[in-house]
């Protein structure tokens, strides 16, 4: 399968690379070591909280309005 290719706003990209660097000078509680997988991390939780009505992050996908209008999805 190929991988698809995403682009990251550049301010965005900075941020990110920011916190990495944070985990690599103090610690964190779920460091994370390269963009890639700090992505991929931030974009699971994202899935997470789409999927399972019970997990913390679906109060966060339900905040930023990800979540649809059709009662499938509905707390």
């Amino acid at each position: 399968m190929k991988q698809p290719v995403i682009t990251i706003n550049p301010d965005i990209q900075k941020t990110l690379t920011e916190i990495l660097e944070i985990h690599q000078e103090y610690g964190a509680p779920n460091p994370q070591e390269n963009l890639n997988d700090l992505v991929n991390f931030i974009l699971g939780s994202v899935i997470d909280g789409f999927n399972n009505f019970g997990c913390w992050e679906r109060d966060f996908v339900n905040k930023m309005g990800l979540l649809p209008n059709v009662t499938k999805y509905c707390d």
